[in-house]
């Protein structure tokens, strides 16, 4: 019974700490295209986008690698 309870709490802490990577990494893109858009004045935020895209294809990738490692 107690193995089972501690393979649960990793797996929670495992998917929970892939949660904040996916965050933080989306939000590190999304504040460097917005410093990049303060520095160039552009009207349409172009590196705001590519920031938040960039950063949720990066997340994405990361969390694909990691669950093809865990099978």
């Amino acid at each position: 019974m107690k193995q089972n309870q501690t393979n649960q709490n990793r797996s929670f802490l495992s998917y929970t700490g892939m949660a904040f990577q996916m965050i933080v990494t989306i939000l590190v893109g999304t504040f460097l295209g917005r410093f990049i858009d303060a520095k160039t004045n552009l009207k349409f935020p172009v590196f705001t986008l590519i920031g938040i895209l960039g950063g949720i294809a990066l997340s994405l990738f990361r969390v694909f690698q990691s669950l093809k490692q865990k099978k």
